[in-house]
C-alpha cells in the first residue's frame, strides 16, 4: 500500500496567486490500503492489517495514528519520507484540488523485508486485498 500523510485544508474563498489563510485543517493517515484497513477494522476489530512502507516524520505520524486507531500494521521502514497529499477545498467556489507529492524510492532490501514479514502472517489470513492504482 502507498500511504500518505493527508492534509485537508479548507478556505472560505481561494484566491489563486494571493496569500490565502485556511479556515480549517485536518490531518489523517490515508492511502487506498490504509483507508480499506480503517473501514474493515471499524466493522470487525483486528479483522485485517495494513502492510506498507513508511519513512521519515510523516511515516512515523502515520504509524502512530493507525496504532492509536487500533489498525494493525506490518511496516517496512524506508529511508524515503512518506509522501504528503494536500487537499485544498474552496468552500465558496465549491472546488477541491489535490496536491500529491511523489512517492520516494523503496530499496530492494526494504521490499524484501516487507514481503518476508507478510509471508510470516499469510497462513493466518483468509483473504488478501491488494489496494492501489
Amino acid at each position: 500500500a502507498n500511504p500518505a500523510y493527508q492534509k485537508l485544508t479548507e478556505f472560505e474563498e481561494l484566491n489563486i496567486g494571493h496569500v490565502n489563510r485556511a479556515s480549517s485543517m485536518t490531518i489523517l493517515a490515508a492511502g487506498k490500503g490504509q483507508n480499506f484497513a480503517r473501514a474493515v477494522c471499524s466493522v470487525k476489530y483486528r479483522a485485517c492489517a495494513v502492510a506498507h512502507f513508511l519513512g521519515g516524520a510523516t511515516g512515523k505520524w502515520i504509524h502512530e495514528n493507525l496504532t492509536t486507531n487500533n489498525i494493525p500494521q506490518i511496516v517496512s521502514w524506508t529511508t524515503s519520507q512518506t509522501r504528503t497529499c494536500t487537499t485544498v477545498k474552496d468552500l465558496e467556489g465549491g472546488t477541491v484540488t489535490e496536491l500529491i507529492d511523489p512517492s520516494g524510492p523503496v530499496s530492494e532490501q526494504e521490499v524484501k523485508y516487507l514481503l518476508d514479514e507478510i509471508e510470516k502472517h499469510i497462513d493466518s489470513v483468509k483473504i488478501v486485498a491488494i489496494c492501489g492504482t
